[in-house]
């Protein structure tokens, strides 16, 4: 079994310099959601079984780049 921890993408609290914690009212920047697609490359790229889980938590950023990943 392989684990992989992958944080959000930027959102628009992190370019903004607000320390936000687990507020989950940020969306993704347009930066941060290429990093949830770099980051669903490289995943591709290392083989990931289809019969993979994904857990995310609630708050707005973590739901987004999953649902690109």
């Amino acid at each position: 079994m392989r684990i992989f921890l992958i944080r959000h993408g930027e959102s628009e609290g992190n370019a903004e310099n607000r320390f936000i914690g687990a507020q989950g009212v940020y969306k993704l920047t347009e930066k941060g959601k290429l990093q949830a697609k770099k980051s669903a490359q490289i995943i591709r790229k290392l083989g990931v079984d289809t019969r993979v889980r994904m857990f995310s938590s609630t708050t707005v950023r973590a739901k987004e780049t999953a649902e690109i990943i």
